[in-house]
């Protein structure tokens, strides 16, 4: 119940940074450097309710630009 995907590159932010924006739009993810060496990649929940993902979800997409 969990995914871990990868912080574009062109964006030019470590995972923790990309973290620091989706807290401030309300949406809590954790940085992947929290369960390894590398900061790239984050790591998202799907074990919340719909409402939840369904709210959260579009933001982090907009935030990696799609």
């Amino acid at each position: 119940f969990y995914c871990f995907p990868k912080v574009p590159e062109r964006l030019c932010l470590t995972a923790t940074k990309f973290v620091e924006k989706c807290i401030e739009r309300s949406v809590l993810v954790i940085p992947g450097g929290v369960f390894s060496d590398r900061d790239t990649h984050l790591r998202i929940s799907y074990a919340a309710d719909n409402a939840t993902l369904a709210r959260g979800l579009p933001i982090i997409a907009e935030l990696m630009g799609g």
